[in-house]
């Protein structure tokens, strides 16, 4: 904007005779500061206030180690929590057990013991109200065997999970969720989370997960931490190489963004709808993970009979039957056709779970326990069920989508969805070997990702294959951290459940969802569960 001082000479006498003079405008140019220039100035501000210590590298090496092995909320720790003072020779006994070996045994062993001395329990399990060890084989251990039941037998306490604050409550043997996004739902407790019997106060994390399913970055580097602000660089997928210079600003448990020295807001239009895929996709990972669906392979197996059980149900479920049986029943654990819910709960393979999750995202389900006597398949904006492809002969087919090969199959007939990304022979790592963890990074996996490995199995001399989905990823390293997918029941489940399982198969391939196929999946259904996406 131009501002223009017009400069006038005032005569103190006119005369006729003499020449009036010119009056000279001068124009001075004054820019307006952009936006991001604005955002690079509060960024200097914010970074004038008292600093607090960063996260060395090996703390955050570290702390990656630990979302491998333990199922937990991928929170910043701005203080590592402190271990509680001990006093009696047992106490510091209890605690070395834990610390210094592999403790899965020893906590397994006495979980009993545990349970009936809640208050010791928090002594050696939470450091300042946390569910926190810095030793990774203890992390593994803690997230698996200490529940709630092991820490608590008072009438209610609290439960910090990140940014949600919620109370617990006892009813009978259980706890569960008072209020929050939980509400009503049997309490679990995982690895990082904060448990008090009174309201927690100020805590020692940042939580940055909402802030990343809000502005859909990669991931984030911290620069600077104070009490009221962060600033970081964040990486995102449609701004490949660079790093935009970010200002947040720091709420009771988490951030909110205040600006970014980068304009992004026309990469985030399709970030925002690719989001509103992952979402739904996630929600439909949760809704089978919380019914328990059962893994399809009879309870006594003759040969390989993985899959055989679904038929069964599907033939009983159109029948309008609430139990199904294979050969007889005593082969089926779980023969249940309906869950506790009153969702239909067709048993998977693991290849199962990915295409079901995928159907449900889209609205595409079988009907539930009210509608038995018109059971019915109920076809969403994607039904896996109605795709056909012509053989070699010329014939109408269907998929083979209970298999890699099928999925695999189908997926390159319909490269508007899918991207199958074939990892070389030469290239592949064993899962559980040590040159696993610098590799994992290289493969740049991504929340939604399905991951294809194939090797040696313990319980057979055949190569076998298993699948999963990236459920979530790191948001300050984008390092996938937490697996979802059917290998019975259907769950969550961090790296380490994986690889020690079948320590010597190799990622062979990854299906990754298309900008297409998460936008048709983010046109919205009905969720059947008030289930938390994070």
């Amino acid at each position: 904007m131009k501002f223009i001082f017009f400069l006038s000479c005032i005569l103190l006498t006119c005369s006729a005779d003499k020449p009036q003079e010119k009056v000279q405008l001068v124009i001075i140019d004054i820019p307006i500061k952009s936006p991001e220039q604005i955002c690079a100035e509060k960024i200097t501000e914010a970074e004038e206030a008292q600093p607090l210590r960063l996260m060395s590298e090996e703390s955050k090496r570290n702390r990656l180690k630990l979302l491998y092995h333990a199922k937990g909320s991928p929170v910043y720790l701005t203080v590592e929590p402190k271990k509680t003072e001990l006093k009696t020779l047992s106490e510091i006994g209890y605690n070395r057990r834990i610390d210094i070996r592999n403790p899965w045994g020893f906590i397994e062993k006495n979980k009993a013991f545990f349970e009936s001395h809640p208050s010791l329990s928090r002594k050696l399990f939470l450091r300042e109200g946390y569910l926190y060890n810095s030793n990774p084989l203890a992390a593994h251990a803690i997230s698996q065997l200490v529940g709630a039941r092991v820490l608590f037998n008072e009438p209610r306490f609290w439960v910090q999970r990140g940014s949600a604050l919620m109370k617990a409550e006892r009813r009978g043997k259980y706890y569960y969720f008072g209020d929050g996004p939980y509400k009503g739902r049997v309490v679990t407790v995982n690895f990082m989370d904060r448990l008090t019997l009174e309201r927690p106060g100020k805590p020692l994390h940042i939580d940055f997960v909402p802030a990343k399913n809000t502005y859909h970055f990669n991931w984030l580097d911290i620069k600077f931490v104070s009490e009221t602000h962060v600033v970081a660089s964040l990486n995102y997928s449609d701004i490949p190489g660079r790093l935009v210079r970010t200002l947040f600003k720091r709420r009771e448990f988490g951030v909110d963004m205040v600006c970014e020295t980068e304009d992004t807001s026309e990469y985030r239009k399709t970030l925002d709808a690719r989001a509103g895929g992952i979402k739904n996709l996630r929600a439909a990972m949760l809704e089978q993970i919380a019914e328990r669906i059962p893994f399809d392979e009879p309870k006594y197996e003759v040969g390989q009979e993985d899959g055989k059980l679904r038929d069964a149900w599907v033939g009983s479920f159109y029948r309008g039957r609430l139990k199904y049986q294979y050969k007889n029943e005593l082969m089926v654990e779980e023969n249940y056709i309906y869950g506790h819910l009153g969702h239909a709960r067709p048993p998977q393979v693991c290849v199962d779970f990915l295409v079901d999750t995928i159907d449900r995202a889209a609205g595409s389900r079988y009907s539930g326990v009210f509608e038995r006597k018109h059971s019915e398949r109920i076809s969403g904006s994607f039904d896996s069920r109605l795709f056909r492809y012509e053989n070699e002969n010329g014939k109408e087919k269907h998929y083979a989508l209970r298999n890699v090969d099928g999925i695999t199959h189908f997926a390159k007939d319909h490269p508007q969805w899918f991207n199958v990304i074939k990892v070389p022979q030469k290239k592949r790592v064993r899962i559980g070997s040590k040159e696993f963890w610098d590799y994992l990074p290289t493969l740049m996996l991504q929340s939604g990702d399905m991951v294809f490995i194939r090797g040696y199995v313990p319980w057979d001399s055949n190569q076998h294959s298993h699948s999963f989905y990236i459920y979530n990823t790191d948001p300050l390293t984008g390092m996938p951290i937490l697996l979802a997918g059917n290998a019975g029941p259907a769950s969550l489940r961090p790296w380490v459940v994986e690889t020690n399982r079948t320590p010597q198969r190799k990622v062979k391939m990854i299906i990754r969802p298309t900008d297409e196929l998460l936008l048709l999946l983010s046109s919205g259904r009905d969720v059947m569960y008030d289930l938390v996406i994070r």
